[in-house]
């Protein structure tokens, strides 16, 4: 009778913990992309994703984990910390650098997708204790394609 009592009051632990927040989900799309093919050791693919927050809450966004392919092949993996808070019923600008070498060979023209999560804090000291732990860390997948442009007009 212990045991079952024990779990009950758990199961509603979480259920309030986990079930009473209200923050929805942002979208995030890609805004734009460019490239530099001046570095020493490749190129750097930099991928401008919009985060868009529907909801009436600020949404501060921790980090994001994301690869990137290139002719279906993965080129980068990484993780970067957002340092950006997508306002109530507002966007915030998310950039993610992709260091590619050059033996690879990435040229403009071809198509570069990116793949990956975007970690954000949702409303609340409870959520921000869980988050903290490790024990609650909400995301939203994100996929977006781009061709890889050319330098800009006027670069050397």
């Amino acid at each position: 009778m212990q045991r079952v009592m024990t779990a009950a009051v758990f199961l509603s632990m979480c259920a309030a913990l986990f079930g009473c927040s209200t923050a929805k989900a942002p979208g995030v799309a890609l805004s734009g992309m460019t490239a530099s093919f001046d570095e020493p050791d490749g190129a750097v693919l930099w991928f401008e994703l919009r985060v868009e927050n529907t909801d009436t809450v600020d949404l501060p966004l921790a980090e994001a984990r994301y690869s990137v392919q290139v002719g279906g092949e993965t080129v980068f993996r990484g993780v970067r910390s957002c340092e950006a808070t997508a306002p109530a019923r507002g966007e915030a600008v998310v950039r993610l650098p992709a260091s590619v070498p050059g033996a690879i060979g990435v040229a403009p023209g071809q198509k570069a997708t990116i793949r990956g999560r975007l970690t954000y804090l949702t409303p609340s000291r409870l959520a921000e204790v869980l988050f903290d732990a490790d024990l609650y860390r909400p995301e939203k997948g994100f996929t977006a394609s781009a061709t890889i442009p050319g330098p800009a007009p006027g670069a050397d």
